[in-house]
Formats: C-alpha cells, structure tokens, sequence
C-alpha cells in the first residue's frame, strides 16, 4: 500500500524544515499545511513551490487556515483535505523557545528538562487526535511534539499517534560516525541500534554524557558486532568534541529531517529501519521497522520488548515524569518540577489528562509573566 496525500500542522521551524524536505522529493506527493496564520503559511508554501521547482520537482502544495484549538474545525479540514498522512509539528510553546533566552536564564530553566513542560506539547496533540476520532478517517499521525511521553498519555486513552519523530533519531548519525571513526571503519559499514530516552539522546548531544539515565546501545561492522571495541564514554565525547555540530533553532532541521524520513517511509510502505520514539503507543525510543501498516520494534538479539521499555521509563523519570498512570494522568517528579516552581511560580505535581488544557494555559501565562519580569521582550 503506498499514500501520497500528507498534512503538516504547524508551519514553525519545524514544520517549515518538514515542508521544504518533503516537497523536494521526487515521491509525487501531494502536500497540505495548515497553521492558525493563514497569510504566513501561504508565503511560507510558495517559498517551498518555488524552491522546489529550481530543483526540478513539482508536487502540488496548499495552505490552510486551522485551529487546533477546535476540535470540530480540525476534523472538518480533515474532511476537506482526507490526508493519509498527519505530522503534527504544533505546540502550545516549542521546547526551543528558552534557548533563545540569555544563556544563565536558559540554563537555569534547562535544569528542569522537558518533563515539566508536557502540557505545551500534550495540550494541541490531544486535541488533534480526538478530531482525527471525530474525523472517522484511518490517518497515520507523526508526532514530532515530545512523542516520548505525549504519545504513551495518549495511549491511555486508545488516541495514541502511529509514531514520534526526532528525538532518539537525532543522535543516531552521529553514533554511526563515532563508531566508524573508533573502529577504523567506513561510515556506511556501521549500524546502530539503541532504547532510549529523549532524556538520554539530549543529554548526549549537550554535554556527551548519558545523565546517569540508562539506555542500550550495540554497533555493528559489515554485520559483525563490535559494541566491545570502544567505550561509550569515548563514544559520546566525540558528540561535544570532534563531531559537534550545530544545534538550537538552525539545528531544528534536523529532527525535520527524522520526520520527513518517516513520513516517506510511511508514504512508500518501504519498511525503512530507522530509530524514532513513541512508537505504538510507547515511552522513549526505538529501533524500528517503518511501512504503511505497521510499526514494528527492531530490537537487538537478546534484548525483550519488556526491558526495552523498562529502560525508557526509568529515562521518562531522568525527564521529570515519574509515571503515567493507565487512567491518563501523569506525575511528575518533585526535583524537575521545583526548578519551574523556583523560576515561574509554576506548580504541578500531577495532571489528569482532561485539564492538560488549563495546566498548559497556566504553564504559558506564567511563563510570559517570568520573561517579563527579567525585562526580557516577547518575540
């Protein structure tokens, strides 16, 4: 089975990176955005029709007005549209955002890493997936909004997306030419398959440490395992020494890149082995096998579907989320949870998934209040 009708919400970095990769492919894909601003994303579409017609690929591409907000309004563009295909690149308040803050402003808010923000995330997914109920469409949803731990919330509620995107997928090409430059290998030889946390792929990449979080990782060489033949710590050194690369907002593209890999393999039913987090309803990341109709976990010999997703919830916990119960509510922990007490007067220490709207309101308004305060300007 293959698909070629794909909807992006969201038309930010992200879901502009998404935009421009996909509408580069020479899959004859027909490609809708929608976004609450109509005008910007019509700009932002005829930026990607033009680019991609200088590079000799014409797919067609429309704009649309939506507010994920509006449970109905989303299902009657779904409808209008009857994608194969949703990426959901929205959030209340991207997990950038305080990047872009003065750096000892960053780093303090930093310290309660992204389980504390769930609500940002969690709030517009929600949403999202009780239109595509609604909707009474099979659509396949790639979440690239914290799928590590909306998608299980979710779940709870049988509103789980198909699949994340970004997150574990980031670190993968960058482990790949560790090993290879370990070892003494080509790039091409050297695979990769590893169960982790968002926590621990972030951690990796900024400070090339796992956090004290566990995690899986083997390596192999032209099919041969050499996980022995080199230390991690050596490993993930290189991550913040030789193969640094950039990050923050220009380094969005590259869990773009992770979500336009996915959606393609969707799309193609092309069974593609890639890692990506939130798979079927799951916590944490994955090596998977990617088609139409499944998602398969493509686990290492020797490691059980049971202590793979025990190694991502006890990661979930490094986050700042001390469990998701079967009910949809979530807990967090109290050490992640102080540092937005401390900084913006924010307080939840757990939520049912009903008032994720209220919590994410509360969670943005002391936000701008906290940024205000410091004199700071409001993009």
């Amino acid at each position: 089975m293959r698909f070629h009708k794909i909807l992006i919400l969201g038309c930010g970095v992200v879901g502009s990176h998404v935009l421009d990769l996909l509408s580069r492919m020479t899959e004859p894909f027909e490609i809708h955005v929608a976004s609450r601003r109509i005008d910007a994303v019509r700009l932002r579409v005829n930026l990607a029709i033009a680019v991609a017609v200088n590079l000799g690929v014409e797919n067609h591409i429309g704009a649309h007005r939506v507010d994920l907000d509006n449970i109905d309004e989303t299902a009657s563009l779904l409808h209008e549209i009857k994608p194969e295909i949703v990426v959901n690149a929205a959030s209340k308040q991207t997990f950038w955002l305080i990047s872009t803050l003065p750096k000892p402003v960053y780093l303090d808010l930093a310290e309660a890493r992204m389980g504390p923000w769930l609500p940002n995330h969690l709030a517009l997914s929600y949403k999202l997936m009780q239109a595509v109920r609604q909707s009474g469409l099979s659509i396949r949803v790639v979440n690239a909004a914290f799928p590590d731990s909306v998608n299980p919330v979710l779940a709870t509620v049988g509103l789980a997306p198909h699949v994340g995107a970004g997150n574990i997928a980031n670190i993968i090409p960058t482990l790949r030419r560790g090993v290879a430059q370990l070892c003494g290998a080509s790039f091409e030889a050297v695979e990769i398959r590893c169960v982790a946390h968002h926590f621990v792929g972030n951690e990796i990449a900024s400070y090339g440490n796992a956090g004290g979080a566990p995690y899986h990782l083997q390596a192999w060489i032209d099919g041969e395992e050499v996980t022995d033949r080199f230390q991690d710590d050596a490993l993930f050194a290189l991550f913040t020494g030789k193969l640094k690369r950039t990050r923050g907002v220009p380094g969005q593209v590259m869990a773009s890149s992770s979500v336009a890999a996915v959606v393609r393999a969707i799309a193609t039913d092309s069974g593609l082995f890639h890692h990506a987090p939130g798979p079927n309803g799951l916590v944490g990341g994955y090596p998977l096998r990617i088609g139409a109709e499944r998602i398969e976990l493509a686990l290492p010999e020797g490691l059980g579907a049971a202590q793979a997703e025990s190694i991502n919830h006890a990661g979930q916990r490094f986050e700042g989320i001390e469990r998701i119960d079967p009910s949809g509510a979530v807990h967090f922990t109290e050490s992640r949870m102080e540092v937005l007490t401390r900084t913006l007067g924010y307080r939840c220490q757990s939520m049912e998934l009903a008032d994720v709207g209220d919590w994410a309101d509360e969670l943005q308004t002391k936000y701008r209040a906290y940024v205000e305060r410091l004199g700071i300007s409001l993009a």
